[in-house]
């Protein structure tokens, strides 16, 4: 299979040809429009990646070109811009597919091996998995020769899944697909149809699993059943470690190649920030230092770097304004430019299914009905990352919601599969005193409400009993991913590394093991003598001090910070036994944020923290989402 890149981006660009190249692929790389035009008339490609952002000729203007002359390879279009007005510009131009950087890279690979299936599946009728074979021309179905008999609806299901392999279908969609407008069944009609299929599979030997239920989502073929026979597919065979540990390997060595690059364009957004400063910048320097962090944002998540994607595109927005850039902009600009160093100097091996990046996919669980919207709402939840799962059994969520007060010894609770954020349907279920029991929980499970009731007394009410965020209906799916992404956020303070320094350790210990459900990163520090250097090499985003400590106390430390011009914005907040007043006033003169006495809690540290994360915008530039 032979592949163009078109990707001005050059160390990106070797990154996707490294993974492209593991997987067998033949891949030529053009770094504009006008190339990617000339290579595509002289050559045969079997499917063209095209960034929009080109130079000469921009990626939608030569996909139009393409399909007006009658090219039919499949285009998948990549981008660092996530606007949905260039989705529909795309795929109204004759793009097949859009996706939106940073890449991920083993979601990039199935929507590749998805568009060269259906572009070679389309010259065939006879479409195969396993040992089922299925011949559209004369709608027979075999299994390993033997003629298996089907209704037309049952034929219907086997070749919608048969002709994506890999796709899940919900049952709204197959009922889309199958049944007509005059014709609605109902969603057990779906099932009715899938079980007698199932059936009839294992009478013929293919076993009722041939078709597997993905909870939450849908149906699908039993992925762990065929090994896949094209030359392709047979680079996929290899075990998905080994296969995973080669690539990770192939763009860390791509990583370190254009380390230097980075550097640089790092360094041309200091510069026109600098200028700023200096009341010198203008719209062309200001232009120059938007292109730097619009390709930042498109590269760095795709090397496992996916936070600092969030930040160069948070500098993106502030500098792409029309105007020069003015005083009130410059101290965000600094805080993002910090950050985005930190990022780039951190050496963890990079696309890797770490722990934290587990952490970073938030667990949502929903207790509702399985309404197209929350059927829609989960599957759009699984392209943001987001783990989602639903319960709807009917006897299982009046369990939850009957219970007495006396019942609740027994710990209902256990019935949830551990999430991290839950949605709860207020129209449906009373969930008030759920509500309270994930509020009470160490640390809190934050909710989200959803319902019809929007006015001030509904919203009092969640509020008074514990929901983290309310949702009105009817609401978009985009506005609903991005609270619950929100309210993740909030409360879980992710990638936050936090120093804490007391000369007691087991106070040390007792606020690291306090920190660790939140998700808070700690760096502890016994010796203040040894607190500049540990300052400088691990980074924190948040110092936590005490204050009676021997050699420095935690006053001296925090003057010490607030003099230093590239650590004066970071937060301080003092823990300490001591209550005079005077010592409080001490603290803040210093230029303490917050000041919190022993003893506490480790629900009223975390929430201090994140708070203050917050204030200071360090905390805002990690949200992956925006409300719309």
């Amino acid at each position: 299979m032979r592949i163009l890149l078109v990707e001005d981006d050059l160390h990106l660009a070797d990154a996707l040809v490294a993974m492209l190249t593991s997987q067998k692929y033949q891949v030529d790389v053009v770094n504009d429009g006008q190339q990617g035009w000339e290579y595509i008339q002289s050559s045969s490609y079997d499917l063209v990646l095209l960034d929009i952002e080109l130079p000469l000729l921009d990626g939608i203007s030569l996909c139009h070109q393409l399909r007006s002359h009658n090219f039919q390879v499949p285009i998948l279009l990549l981008t660092a811009r996530n606007n949905q007005l260039d989705k529909v510009k795309g795929l109204d131009a004759g793009a097949d597919d859009y996706m939106v950087k940073p890449l991920d890279i083993a979601e990039l690979s199935a929507r590749i091996r998805a568009l060269l299936r259906r572009s070679s599946e389309g010259t065939s009728s006879v479409l195969t998995y396993e040992k089922m074979v299925l011949d559209t021309s004369t709608c027979d179905v075999t299994y390993n020769g033997k003629p298996i008999k089907v209704t037309p609806k049952e034929y219907g299901l086997l070749e919608l899944l048969m002709g994506d392999r890999q796709r899940t279908y919900s049952i709204d969609k197959i009922l889309d697909k199958l049944w007509t407008f005059d014709d609605p069944p109902s969603a057990n009609t779906v099932r009715a149809h899938i079980k007698g299929l199932r059936q009839k599979l294992k009478a013929a030997g293919a076993g009722a699993e041939f078709i597997e239920t993905v909870y939450g989502l849908g149906y699908r073929l039993n992925q762990n059943l065929e090994k896949p026979h094209s030359a392709t597919a047979t680079a996929n065979s290899e075990p998905d470690s080994d296969r995973q540990f080669q690539l990770n390997q192939s763009i860390q060595k791509v990583w370190e190649r254009f380390r230097e690059t980075l550097d640089d364009r790092i360094i041309t957004i200091e510069k026109a920030i600098a200028a700023a400063n200096d009341g010198q910048i203008n719209l062309q320097m200001q232009k120059q230092a938007r292109q730097e962090a619009h390709k930042l944002a498109g590269s760095l998540g795709t090397f496992g770097r996916r936070e600092g994607s969030t930040v160069a595109r948070e500098i993106e927005l502030i500098l792409q304004l029309d105007t020069p850039l003015i005083s009130e902009h410059l101290p965000s600009l600094s805080i993002l430019i910090d950050r985005l160093h930190q990022i780039v100097e951190t050496d963890r091996p990079n696309n890797c299914t770490s722990d934290q990046q587990q952490i970073d996919s938030p667990r949502l669980l929903i207790i509702d009905t399985n309404e197209p919207f929350i059927q829609n709402l989960i599957i759009e939840a699984s392209r943001h990352q987001i783990q989602a799962e639903i319960i709807t059994e009917e006897a299982t969520i009046r369990q939850i919601c009957d219970r007495t007060p006396s019942g609740r010894e027994e710990n209902m609770l256990q019935l949830l599969p551990n999430p991290q954020v839950v949605l709860l349907n207020f129209d449906r279920y009373p969930f008030r005193q759920l509500l309270v029991d994930l509020t009470q929980q160490n640390p809190p499970i934050p909710t989200v409400v959803f319902t019809t009731q929007g006015d001030i007394s509904k919203r009092v009410e969640v509020v008074r009993l514990g929901g983290s965020a309310f949702l009105e209906k009817p609401v978009t799916i985009e506005r609903a991913i991005a609270v619950i992404r929100d309210v993740f956020r909030q409360h879980y303070a992710i990638n936050t590394r936090v120093m804490i320094v007391d000369d007691d350790p087991q106070m040390l210990a007792a606020i690291q093991t306090l920190l660790q459900p939140w998700g808070i990163q700690t760096i502890t520090l016994g010796d203040p003598r040894q607190f500049w250097k540990t300052l400088e090499s691990s980074r924190p985003d948040l110092l936590v001090l005490d204050i009676e400590m021997p050699h420095l106390n935690g006053i001296e430390l925090c003057q010490i910070v607030r003099n230093d011009p590239r650590w004066r914005g970071i937060p301080v907040i003092f823990v300490t036994a001591q209550t005079d007043r005077q010592i409080r006033e001490q603290v803040f003169q210093a230029g303490a944020d917050d000041y919190l006495t022993k003893p506490f809690t480790g629900s009223e540290l975390a929430t201090r923290i994140v708070n203050r994360l917050k204030r200071t915008q360090n905390l805002a530039t990690r949200t992956d989402f925006a409300y719309h």
